[in-house]
């Protein structure tokens, strides 16, 4: 009977060791369940593109936290690209006779105006922020002009593009 008690007893241990580590399994498949490779971005021709392996499956909060740098990096590039070549047809006014380009950096004006560009990006920086719940997708301000655009279609056209400009 006693060893009837040990065996009863070794096997209720080792069920409760299977039941335990099927749960710990359930909790890595549940936190490995985010797959970076699958969301929006990742399209032809390159498919999923990380090659030195920034984003790890499972990791959504680093994930969102490169896709929101990476958004907002393409949005300041996209809008750099066009005032690349915008500033060499249209100037403001007073800065009609100035240079264009880094040279302008020579003139009492340019410096002044790049000052005001750094303060006034720094106001934008910290007065716009991601939802820190995390309840809407990275770049997802909503649609404050109502054009309905803010889909899937045109999330991907923002990030290929944003990459180009960058």
């Amino acid at each position: 009977t006693r060893s009837n008690h040990l065996a009863t007893l070794a096997a209720a241990s080792v069920s409760f060791a299977a039941l335990g580590a099927g749960a710990a399994g359930a909790r890595t498949r549940t936190q490995a369940s985010f797959q970076p490779s699958q969301q929006i971005g990742a399209s032809e021709p390159l498919g999923y593109f990380d090659p030195l392996e920034f984003t790890k499956v499972g990791d959504e909060e680093g994930f969102r936290k490169l896709r929101t740098s990476e958004i907002k990096h393409g949005r300041l590039a996209m809008m750099a690209s066009v005032g690349l070549v915008a500033q060499h047809y249209w100037k403001l006014p007073g800065f009609e006779d100035l240079p264009s380009g880094f040279s302008i950096l020579s003139k009492e004006e340019g410096v002044i105006g790049l000052f005001a560009l750094f303060l006034v990006s720094g106001c934008l920086e910290n007065a716009w922020r991601e939802d820190p719940t995390g309840a809407k997708e990275p770049g997802n301000f909503g649609d404050p002009f109502g054009l309905q655009m803010y889909n899937q279609d045109m999330r991907l056209k923002e990030l290929n593009n944003g990459r180009m400009a960058m």
